[in-house]
């Protein structure tokens, strides 16, 4: 699978979920998914959208 192509996947059953109504905990059910994975998937996307993971730097005085 070319690079990428996993993130958009995942997105997309993200979407799907969030439009079902239904708890992701439900909607993971449903679907036959690990729920554990769904939120893995859903917590690396919310890090790809927001920059990536928080840098704190030390700046000398």
């Amino acid at each position: 699978m070319a690079k990428g192509v996993g993130e958009l996947v995942w997105f997309m059953r993200h979407l799907e979920a969030a439009r079902s109504g239904f708890s992701a905990r439900a909607y993971c059910r449903q679907q036959g998914w690990s729920y554990s994975t769904f939120m893995a998937w859903r917590l690396r996307l919310c890090r790809a959208l927001a920059g990536g993971r928080l840098r704190f730097e030390r700046f000398d005085r």
